[in-house]
């Protein structure tokens, strides 16, 4: 058995560096962990 991993830039994590971080997780909410949304 051989697993696959693939990301085709459909989920991103962008984080500012400024003084204040701003987070923004983009993708499609079927394939994003229930974690990240709360």
């Amino acid at each position: 058995m051989t697993a696959y991993i693939g990301d085709f830039g459909n989920a991103k994590f962008i984080v500012g560096h400024k003084s204040s971080t701003l987070t923004t997780t983009l993708g499609t909410m079927g394939y994003i962990a229930p974690a990240t949304i709360s």
